[in-house]
């Protein structure tokens, strides 16, 4: 995260397992900042919105990554879970098969 955020990164490359790994790691410490409820709001109001939803997100708490608009994910495919939670954060999710 610090390296993100240092780098000014916009975009991220990741294989599935590092995918479903962060999405499981954001959840968990938004549970543990007591924001579980705004998660399951802007969750569930972004449904079916594309990534430039996350203009409309609440800054509070900010987003997962503050200057990165999306990811790339190769290797195989991610879990539908995985790619729902972070377009529903406005994230732009770009697959990559071989």
């Amino acid at each position: 995260m610090r390296t993100i955020k240092q780098e000014r990164a916009t975009a991220l490359i990741a294989v599935p397992p590092h995918a479903r790994s962060s999405s499981r790691r954001n959840r968990e410490g938004i549970r543990r900042r007591g924001k579980l409820q705004w998660l399951n709001s802007t969750l569930e109001n972004a449904k079916g919105r594309n990534f430039s939803a996350r203009l409309d997100v609440s800054p509070n708490p900010p987003p997962l990554w503050l200057e990165v608009l999306g990811f790339i994910s190769g290797g195989a495919a991610l879990s539908p879970e995985t790619e729902d939670f972070f377009k529903r954060m406005g994230y732009a999710v770009v697959q990559v098969m071989a």
